[in-house]
């Protein structure tokens, strides 16, 4: 009993001196801690509770670790992710930045064919000769489908006029 109202008259002290702002950081958390923790039952607790965010007899200060420890987690993620993004960018931009240099030799004709990377010139241009070649057989052919499919259509709108003359 005589440790309840000890309990009780150092959580009105205290309140006392948090309406003043006179508490340092350490003690503001003291009552915190205190009124989320207290089993007792009084109105200067209840309004010392309502005053100071608690919505139940469970301790806002427990709440408050939780969000700041997701608030760190949260920020140390992000951290983490943008070191990995500057990691990265550097290492493209290094790798970009070797390759052009490594190439910066101008009378190299460089093409990449099948997957594979072709420096002899006579190469690659039998390379285009053959898919020059290649796109005029497509050409071509589509020339020669789109011309058949527009006889078909021609022959389709003959039929249908004379099934039907004018009125």
């Amino acid at each position: 009993m005589d440790k309840d109202l000890d309990e009780l008259s150092r959580i009105i002290r205290l309140g006392e001196r948090y309406f003043d702002c006179t508490l340092s950081d350490a003690e503001e958390e003291l009552l915190r801690d205190m009124l989320g923790r207290t089993h007792l039952s009084h109105p200067a607790i209840d309004e010392l509770r309502a005053l100071t965010g608690f919505r139940t007899n469970v301790g806002l200060l427990s709440s408050e670790r939780r969000l700041k420890g997701r608030v760190r987690l949260v920020s140390g993620v992000a951290a983490a992710c943008f070191v990995i993004f500057s990691l990265g960018l550097y290492t493209t931009a290094t790798r970009r930045a070797s390759a052009i240099s490594a190439s910066a030799d101008v009378s190299t004709c460089v093409a990449y064919a099948g997957g594979k990377r072709i420096t002899d010139q006579e190469a690659i241009i039998r390379l285009l000769g053959e898919d020059m070649r290649e796109f005029t057989r497509d050409v071509r052919a589509s020339e020669e489908s789109f011309s058949e499919e527009l006889s078909d259509v021609a022959r389709i709108i003959d039929n249908i006029e004379n099934e039907y003359p004018e009125i």
